[in-house]
């Protein structure tokens, strides 16, 4: 357990197939299970990027869509005065 808290402190994104890996090469052969059993046990959790991330943040400004009631009967109708954003 002490190798496995080592490690986890310099590498806290290992998850628990390469602590296994870790372990193999120190001599220890342990199973994946194991390695996950233990790391709950000490309370240890893999850092990795979470779900939802690219939601938009709640104090960012929503703009309008200034088009919704805009007739454009031409395709350069839009050229012609329809100044809709604020100088």
């Amino acid at each position: 357990m002490n190798l496995l808290d080592e490690e986890y402190t310099k590498h806290p994104f290992y998850g628990a197939r390469r602590m296994k890996e870790f372990l193999r090469v120190k001599g220890y052969m342990v199973g994946r299970k194991h390695i996950s059993l233990l790391l709950r046990k000490m309370g240890l959790e893999t850092i990795f990027p979470k779900s939802n991330l690219s939601w938009a943040n709640s104090q960012d400004k929503i703009y309008p869509y200034l088009l919704r009631d805009v007739d454009i009967k031409e395709p350069k109708g839009m050229e012609r005065g329809y100044n809709i954003y604020p100088s």
